[in-house]
């Protein structure tokens, strides 16, 4: 099925019940485009599958486990040593977008708090999964590195600011009460159906 924002909404839902505070106990990349967390939360080990495939960008529970290449990537790399331990703090979605994040809490090879957020960016051939510092913003690593001169917005290289992709100018439904959005639905109904009267000849009373 796919992503858009209602279902993201839903699955958002749906996983961050089952996962919120577990443990990351291991990371997988078996495909190109796919990680493969393994979470143990509520004496249960949960496979969550965060996938930017170009034309199947998604997120969802997997009960089997891929073949993992003899040497793994190197973002794959970067995640282990990262989040292997971590415990889950959230997993939200950016208003109604098609984004997620995972806010993690675990302790850096000093012992210091860390405090790190792996989003999954659901937009076509533009999918990416980001590893991010949720202090500085500062991307720690990324699954498709992409330069300035092939994107003007935003860098998406170790070292740059995180950015969110470029905003929509879309209502939030999840923000709304359910009078404002029956409302604004009764507002484009009645638009919709102006625009049927004045563009097509028909008898009056097929609208009353």
């Amino acid at each position: 099925m796919t992503f858009d924002g209602l279902f993201t909404k839903w699955m958002t839902d749906e996983v961050s019940k089952e996962i919120i505070g577990g443990r990351i106990s291991k990371i997988h990349q078996p495909l190109p485009y796919e990680i493969q967390l393994t979470i143990r939360s509520n004496r249960k080990n949960y496979l969550l599958l965060l996938c930017a495939h170009p034309m199947m960008a998604r997120f969802q529970f997997i009960t089997e486990k891929g073949d993992n290449p003899e040497i793994a990537p190197n973002f794959c790399m970067i995640l282990r040593k990262y989040l292997e331990g971590a415990i889950i703090q959230d997993f939200t979605q950016v208003g109604a977008d098609r984004i997620i994040h995972l806010d993690v809490d675990t302790r850096d090879e000093l012992g210091d708090e860390a405090k790190w957020r792996l989003t999954l960016e659901m937009m076509g051939k533009h999918s990416n999964v980001f590893l991010v510092d949720r202090r500085s913003q500062q991307i720690i690593d990324c699954l498709k590195r992409i330069p300035l001169s092939q994107n003007t917005y935003r860098t998406l290289q170790p070292g740059a600011t995180y950015q969110l992709p470029p905003h929509q100018t879309k209502l939030n439904p999840f923000e709304m009460t359910l009078f404002e959005l029956d409302a604004r639905l009764n507002r484009e109904v009645s638009k919709e159906t102006l625009a049927k009267i004045i563009n097509e000849p028909c008898t009056r009373n097929e609208y009353l």
